[in-house]
């Protein structure tokens, strides 16, 4: 099997194996078979967590020759070992049985020393027994720069009474220059059905006496649940040698497994699930596919996964306790909304969850459902967090466990296994949150998950299904603090050009406010602001402030405006309001983002407490689209905002720039993906018409 066998410099010679590209060069010693050979590419992999293991999928295909039945040979050793090999040729090591705690002769003496002779690329001396490679580097191949593939011979020698397999040798092109041998040691050859697939889970290890602690625990190919024909667990030792200074070396233990594949012909695909389990911790995954055309030669395919790991999938295993992110008090109110209902039929407008009590990772909770009829409706449930998905009549997804990450999987009711595909950020309950997402379908429903990273509840979710678009988003809670967020209303608008129409700068959540000041960006070219104006119901309404006159540049395109309170006895505001509004005028066709300018600027957006301090913010501007008699989310410009022009945008769903369902006409709110803020703009001016 490959082994990672030095780091630095030698790693560097390592890679001068895999030089010679498409053509077979002769080797020092053993013959090539001159056959045509099957070819292996990896066509997809797919690597997801659950508590305690991971499942890992795999999709080969053979595009070289057929690769028929037989057996295959596959060398199985207790121990494997590579020496490092330093000094001009013939070049002397020396390895003690006390570094490897084993007796390696098989004498009863574990305090020997073995002086090993580099030869050549094929052979090697130690103790005066002479020992043969199986793999040459000349014999090693690579097919369009990536896929590996190495031709072996079966040699062993014996030294004492231990068998020993010589894997290769890389001695040094310099006298001052080094190499290494690597052998396993007390090791044999079995045969196994040919082709095979190979699995080496990979860990590092702390002395020769270190188990595996991760297993495969089952196999599907194409589906089939498939035993393995063999499997063995193996320490292994190695040397490293790191800018002229030899560094101790590191134990990795091996565990071993071998799934036959049967006949495989020229153009095949097939795909192999396998699910790991193990302690949590860093391993590897090596797969290896084996086939022989004949009693001498093996070959062994390094399927290409990467470029950075070559044939190697590095995974982690999580701790099998999911950590439970509610507390007993905690509730969250959701809006929910649904577009292509047929009129009258009652539907939620809102729901309220709230966690009567937590203990462990079972809690009890109440749901509250408010009706379009005014109704409402009430359930109480007992409600495991971590396993309800496997329970239909609980509240499958509402909650996860915490801090999953992109690959992690979850396992929901009526849908199986669902993947976390991304993590993002989202202004949810009033408050910038950091959010994983899973998107999915199933039975022709596209669905959409997010869920607060944080403490695992769902934040937003939205389904697709055939003209019915329904969404729920999270619009209060006690379980973060709300953001002060200034904003403008409307934050979306499409006009004419020469019309004139006015934005509401707005505060939210704020308290101790005293002062503010603004300053909008906008685009000269598309909008003129005309004025600004503290409106009767501002912020300060029947206060005594400081009055003071908007400064507008139509130039460089920017309004800057302000207010204060005046005096000490004041009351300052607290809560949600208007702090004032802008005048625009359209003069020609196009789209102008408003965009706030930051509190650090010298002149930005911020507000001050009574002392003068900032108050923690975030500004979100808006966009403005002008057009020559248009009508805002008339995607079709049809006149008017229909179920074709949800139906345009539920095509795109999902999509972004490059996406081969990518439509800009659907992008609504111009943030370069298709998503459920789309549908819902849209949805939003469903109806309307074009006047005249």
């Amino acid at each position: 099997m490959l082994k990672k066998t030095v780091s630095g410099t030698m790693f560097t010679l390592m890679l001068m194996d895999l030089a010679f590209l498409g053509v077979l060069m002769e080797p020092s010693s053993g013959d090539i078979p001159t056959l045509e050979i099957p070819l292996f590419e990896l066509l997809g992999k797919e690597v997801t967590n659950f508590q305690g293991g991971v499942n890992v999928t795999l999709t080969f295909r053979n595009y070289g020759f057929d690769a028929t039945s037989g057996t295959v040979w596959i060398p199985w050793e207790k121990i494997y070992y590579s020496a490092f090999l330093g000094g001009a040729s013939p070049n002397p090591r020396n390895i003690t049985e006390t570094l490897l705690q084993y007796d390696v002769n098989g004498d009863s003496d574990t305090s020997d020393v073995f002086t090993i002779y580099g030869i050549d690329n094929k052979t090697v001396e130690i103790d005066g027994v002479t020992g043969y490679s199986m793999f040459l580097p000349e014999q090693r191949m690579t097919v369009d720069t990536k896929l590996i593939y190495d031709v072996m011979e079966r040699n062993s020698f014996v030294l004492g009474s231990r068998n020993y397999s010589l894997y290769r040798v890389l001695l040094p092109a310099n006298p001052w220059d080094f190499g290494y041998a690597e052998f396993g040691v007390d090791s044999f050859f079995r045969y196994h059905p040919s082709p095979n697939i190979e699995f080496v889970i990979e860990q590092k290890a702390t002395s020769i006496n270190s188990t595996s602690t991760a297993e495969i625990i089952s196999v599907e190919l194409n589906g089939t649940p498939t035993p393995s024909e063999f499997n063995w667990v193996s320490p292994w030792f190695s040397e490293t040698y790191f800018n002229e200074t030899f560094i101790d070396g590191q134990w990795y233990v091996d565990n071993t497994y071998v799934y036959p594949l049967g006949f495989l012909n020229n153009g095949s695909a097939f795909t192999v699930h396998l699910s790991i389990r193990g302690e949590p911790g860093s391993y590897s995954l090596l797969t290896l596919i084996n086939w022989a055309p004949d009693t001498l030669h093996r070959y062994r395919y390094l399927v290409f996964i990467s470029p950075e790991y070559a044939n190697e999938i590095p995974f982690t295993i999580r701790t099998s306790e999911p950590a439970v992110g509610v507390e007993t008090g905690d509730w969250i109110k959701y809006d929910y909304a649904a577009v292509g209902v047929p009129p009258g039929t009652p539907l939620p407008t809102w729901l309220k969850v709230e966690f009567l009590s937590v203990e462990g990772t079972t809690a009890d909770v109440r749901v509250t459902m408010h009706m379009s009829d005014g109704t409402e409706q009430n359930q109480t449930m007992a409600y495991d967090i971590i396993s309800s998905g496997e329970d239909p009549s609980a509240f499958s997804g509402f909650v996860i466990p915490t801090n999953l990450t992109t690959g992690d999987s979850i396992y929901m009711s009526g849908y199986g296994d669902v993947m976390i595909v991304g993590e993002t950020a989202g202004t949810y309950a009033g408050a910038n949150r950091t959010v994983v997402y899973a998107s999915f379908s199933q039975a022709g429903t596209q669905l959409t998950y997010y869920w607060d990273k944080q403490t695992g509840v769902l934040v937003e979710a939205s389904t697709i299904s055939g003209n019915i678009t329904a969404t729920v988003r999270a619009t209060e809670t006690n379980m973060w603090q709300a953001l002060t967020i200034i904003c403008l209303i409307p934050s979306e608008i499409s006009v004419a050009v020469s019309d004139v129409f006015t934005v509401n700068v707005t505060v939210t959540n704020v308290t101790d406010l005293y002062s503010w000041e603004i300053k909008l960006f906008f685009d000269p070219t598309i909008l003129n602001c005309t004025s600004a104006w503290y409106p009767d119901d501002n912020v300060f309404a029947g206060k005594e402030i400081v009055l003071l006159e908007p400064v507008i540049d139509n130039i460089e395109g920017s309004v800057l405006y302000g207010c204060s309170l005046l005096g000490e006895e004041q009351e300052t505001f607290n809560g949600n309001g208007t702090l004032c509004q802008i005048q625009f005028r359209a003069i020609s066709r196009g789209d102008s983002s408003l965009e706030f300018a930051g509190p650090e600027e010298d002149f930005g957006t911020y507000l001050l407490n009574f002392d003068l301090n900032k108050i923690p913010s975030v500004a979100h501007g808006g966009y403005i689209i002008v057009v020559e008699g248009g009508l805002y989310c008339d995607l079709n410009n049809d006149g008017k905002v229909s179920i074709q022009d949800i139906a345009l945008a539920a095509g795109a769903f999902g999509s972004y720039p490059g996406h081969p369902r990518w439509n800009p006409i659907a992008d609504v709110n111009r943030d370069k993906t298709v998503n459920v803020v789309d549908i819902v703009l849209i949805a939003k001016n469903f109806g309307k018409k074009l006047e005249g």
